[in-house]
């Protein structure tokens, strides 16, 4: 940031968040808790959602592997 006004302002209200939170310790303590939650639970639901993914492409190629040996079932059923 070239513009000494616009870094004074931010770094103003950087510090002025600080302070507020510095003095309510507790409200500091439940943002961070939040946060950190949050993001935890956010990546759990995503391995989640990989899992059912892979599971679910898992079961469609079982699904197929079995319709092969049907078939293969089927035709050498007929041969006989």
């Amino acid at each position: 940031m070239t513009d000494t006004k616009l870094q004074k302002e931010y770094f103003a209200s950087i510090d002025n968040e600080l302070q507020r939170l510095d003095q309510d310790e507790h409200a500091f303590y439940d943002l961070v808790n939040r946060q950190v939650s949050e993001t935890f639970e956010n990546a759990y639901v995503n391995r989640l959602q990989k899992i059912y993914e892979s599971s679910s492409q898992a079961h469609t190629l079982e699904k197929r592997r079995m319709f092969f040996e049907f078939k293969r079932f089927l035709f050498q059923a007929r041969v006989l």
